[in-house]
């Protein structure tokens, strides 16, 4: 198991070939060995532009979903982790209708490229499954894999 350093916990935005900002949390252990790219659920929302910015250490962002929670156990077996926000153009929140958008997967796939590690898994729970299980324009991010648990989904 791989040791991630709060040091390698940062806040990135970057500009998608749609002229938005899309905010993530990234963590970036030491010799990673994949990517993954966690949606948290509901709307989407964690606020990371805010101001003052979020503490980036393992005990910021813990009320939320458990991918969001788990972000440090990802890291600590070698994946890159990015923990993505809403994109500047829905502040408000990601609807379903959004969340499999063919604007939402420029913008995930604009986070894969900036990871630039392969492979990247995309996982989501319940509304963020049907994200991270849609195909994203370009080779970027491999197909996902659907898991069915008693009452909903996750692709990863």
């Amino acid at each position: 198991m791989h040791t991630a350093l709060a040091e390698s916990a940062s806040i990135v935005s970057i500009l998608t070939p749609r002229g938005v900002q899309q905010p993530f949390f990234l963590i970036k252990p030491d010799h990673a060995i994949a990517s993954v790219i966690l949606f948290a659920g509901g709307e989407g929302v964690l606020r990371l532009n805010r101001v003052p910015p979020p503490d980036v250490g393992a005990d910021a962002l813990v009320n939320g979903n458990f991918l969001v929670r788990s972000r440090e156990k990802f890291a600590g077996h070698g994946f890159v982790v990015a923990v993505i926000d809403v994109p500047s153009d829905h502040q408000g929140g990601m609807s379903a209708v959004f969340r499999v958008s063919h604007d939402h997967a420029i913008d995930i796939g604009a986070v894969a490229e900036y990871l630039k590690t392969r492979p990247t898994c995309r996982c989501g729970w319940s509304a963020p499954a049907r994200a991270a299980g849609r195909p994203s324009p370009g080779p970027s991010l491999p197909a996902a894999t659907a898991l069915r648990p008693a009452r909903s989904m996750a692709w990863c």
